[in-house]
């Protein structure tokens, strides 16, 4: 897991300084994770990718795979749950669109 040292842009303090101003934190290590998972799911925006990155404790699998649920969620499939996309993303190794056509498949079936 990665451990960043942040810093306030406004008073060049480590977090939890005392300037009585609300705290503007940049990680370093910040840009170069949401680099990193960006390059893995084109199309997500650079705030999804570092908000994903923060939620999940700066882990970048565990940031992709929220995104990727959050994605195939978003698309609307009847009756289609996270537990139902996690299982579906599972058995399309991370794939959303083929974990979308796997879902609409097994609607079909039902």
């Amino acid at each position: 897991m990665h451990k960043c040292v942040c810093v306030c842009v406004a008073c060049t303090v480590r977090v939890g300084g005392s300037c009585g101003l609300p705290c503007l934190y940049v990680c370093a290590i910040d840009e170069q994770l949401v680099d990193q998972l960006m390059a893995e799911l084109p199309g997500h925006t650079r705030q999804n990718c570092l908000q994903a990155l923060r939620t999940s404790q700066w882990n970048v699998k565990s940031a992709r795979n929220f995104l990727c649920v959050r994605e195939l969620l978003s698309l609307g499939i009847p009756d289609v749950d996270a537990v139902k996309c996690l299982r579906a993303l599972e058995h399309c190794n991370w794939k959303v669109d083929r974990a979308a056509e796997w879902l609409l498949t097994l609607e079909d079936e039902e």
